[in-house]
């Protein structure tokens, strides 16, 4: 070994990969410095207007161990008057032939992914619905995407629609479907599975709006969720920060630790934040430790695989080989 090489004495720790969160919203380069001094190494956007503080914060996370990596959607494919049309000035389609262009223009803007927004109603208000892509627009979407070679994801709120995008091809869901009266069929779900479609629940943000607005139905949301992933569905782990108040960093813990309550096992749980994100978005060698991948992980004191609440006694981080100072009391 050579004398420059550090040796750290691992036993009762756990080295995990840099954990990834599926579902943020990030502007600024403190939502970047938050999430690494969680571990948190990996930061997927799905809402961005602005190609120029994307490209900002992509090169930030490229280039240094102090900011989190970081993807985009860019601006997402909506309707005027549309779920995404209230945040200032964003590009709209207002028919099916301008899809594909407005799906060119995100690409050669530079941004990763497509999402696009299927939201009848206005803050859980039945009564009070928005305009949304017809049927027409999100396939045209789907294709042109399918052609581009990237992921696409959907903003949903209702079982319908969730199925629906999925028939049409759209590879995952932002959320789980919320609104419901009536839990997911057999039939569903094996379309669900045999479309071979992802899903971000969102669990902390959904039972955060359960606490602030009706419409949220978080017994049908559990029920569903436990279905999808005992039928094999994989579930990414996303936040959707800074919704509610939501942190970029240690509220992802709170996201695992909720799909453990829920069902799963704490090592399926911590996947839900690494390997199973890095496959659902092709992300390459995020979101895991192998022999030629960048050294990008985290020491824990204890084993989340076992005891996923370990996952906040971060000892020591390290992005890109160079060690990050953790947020909490254990450094």
């Amino acid at each position: 070994m050579d004398s420059g090489e550090n040796v750290v004495d691992g036993k009762g720790f756990t080295l995990i990969p840099g954990l990834i969160n599926a579902h943020v919203h990030a502007r600024e380069r403190q939502h970047s410095e938050e999430a690494v001094k969680a571990g948190v190494l990996t930061l997927l956007d799905l809402f961005n207007k602005s190609p120029t503080v994307a490209d900002s914060l992509r090169k930030l996370g490229n280039s240094s161990s102090e900011f989190a990596y970081y993807f985009s959607a860019g601006p997402t494919v909506t309707v005027p008057g549309g779920h995404g049309s209230q945040f200032g000035s964003v590009p709209l389609v207002s028919n099916a032939d301008e899809v594909p262009q407005f799906i060119e223009d995100r690409i050669a803007e530079g941004f990763d992914y497509i999402k696009l927004i299927i939201e009848r109603v206005e803050r859980g208000n039945a009564s009070y619905p928005r305009p949304t892509l017809n049927d027409e627009m999100i396939r045209l979407a789907v294709d042109k995407v399918r052609e581009k070679d990237i992921i696409s994801v959907a903003h949903i709120s209702w079982r319908a629609d969730a199925i629906k995008v999925a028939e049409l091809g759209v590879n995952g869901l932002a959320h789980i479907w919320s609104r419901d009266s009536t839990g997911i069929t057999d039939v569903e779900l094996k379309i669900l599975k045999d479309k071979k479609i992802f899903i971000i629940p969102t669990l902390l943000v959904r039972q955060k709006a359960s606490e602030n607005r009706s419409g949220i139905n978080m017994e049908l949301i559990t029920n569903d969720l436990l279905k999808v992933h005992r039928a094999g569905i994989p579930v990414l782990a996303g936040t959707d920060p800074h919704n509610f108040g939501i942190n970029y960093g240690t509220d992802l813990f709170r996201e695992l630790e909720l799909l453990v309550e829920l069902g799963f096992n704490d090592l399926e749980a911590l996947k839900s934040a690494t390997s199973t994100v890095s496959k659902a978005f092709r992300l390459g060698n995020k979101g895991y430790i192998k022999q030629g991948f960048p050294a990008d992980f985290s020491l824990v004191l204890g084993d989340p695989t076992s005891n996923i609440s370990a996952i906040h006694n971060m000892v020591s981080i390290w992005k890109q080989g160079k060690k990050v100072t953790p947020y909490n009391k254990y450094v």
